[in-house]
């Protein structure tokens, strides 16, 4: 592995905290009237754009850093090595299945 620029870790980071300050801006008040459905889209919804930004972000510091775009042996690998953001979506899933299986709205 390539060990990043710091010209490159400043655009991963810059990109990266960029969307996170977004996600975290959406705000809704209106939970109660949400199918279970819709609740499970708002968990992931969040989850998949950080997984998304960490993949972009990383493309584009490997850009920066290389000089060129990842080949198509490498861009798997960058999507590999950012998957781990997917679990986030896993553990609060679970607890709202849970709690809907029992009946807790």
């Amino acid at each position: 592995m390539i060990r990043p620029a710091p010209r490159s870790v400043a655009i991963n980071r810059a990109v990266v905290g960029t969307i996170t300050v977004t996600s975290v801006l959406i705000v809704y008040d209106g939970w109660a009237s949400l199918k279970l459905l819709d609740v499970v889209a708002i968990i992931v919804g969040p989850v998949l754009a950080m997984f998304i930004a960490h993949v972009f972000a990383g493309a584009l510091a490997a850009y920066a850093a290389r000089g060129r775009h990842l080949s198509k042996r490498e861009a798997p690998n960058a999507v590999r090595a950012e998957l781990g953001w997917v679990w986030l979506a896993v553990p609060p899933t679970t607890l709202l299945l849970i709690l809907s299986a029992i009946g807790v709205a």
